[in-house]
């Protein structure tokens, strides 16, 4: 009886490499997670309505990695009791301001002028994007350089 074969040598190593390859990638993409998450919180806390700052200093961010061949993801969120409820609310931090507190920040010509706390009238939410729907925004605003960042990281 004669047999014939073939021998096939260096499987492992090639297997080793691609795994190597693989993890570095993955590291890669997990790194450019971390600054989207970032980014996105970092936003997200510039757009919260802002009174004493308690909602902002709550936000935190996280990247899950959910296991080779699933990715990642990225979970940015507020932990305060209200949060949702401003979030989706119609309230708006303008709408919030009384006559006398409006008063006392003088809007001058070349820009915001500190009161006598040092709060300029962006820190009342007079001016920028504060208010309801602060991650949507931050998202909508920032979506293509993120998903951009996010698939160069994976080329």
């Amino acid at each position: 009886m004669a047999r014939a074969g073939v021998h096939i040598s260096g499987i492992n190593q090639t297997i080793r490499l691609l795994g190597e390859k693989i993890d570095g990638k993955r590291q890669k993409i997990e790194r450019a997670a971390k600054h989207v998450s970032a980014d996105f919180l970092r936003k997200s806390q510039d757009n919260a309505p802002l009174q004493e700052g308690t909602l902002a200093a709550s936000g935190s961010e996280e990247v899950k990695d959910l296991g080779r061949g699933k990715g990642f993801l990225i979970v940015v969120g507020f932990d305060t009791p209200y949060a949702l409820r401003m979030h989706e609310s119609k309230y708006n931090a303008r709408q919030k301001m009384t006559a006398k507190q409006k008063r006392k920040l003088p809007i001058r010509r070349g820009g915001p002028k500190e009161d006598v706390d040092g709060k300029t009238p962006d820190d009342y939410g007079l001016l920028g994007k504060r208010g309801r729907k602060y991650m949507s925004r931050a998202w909508r605003d920032n979506k293509r350089k993120w998903t951009a960042a996010l698939e160069r990281s994976a080329a």
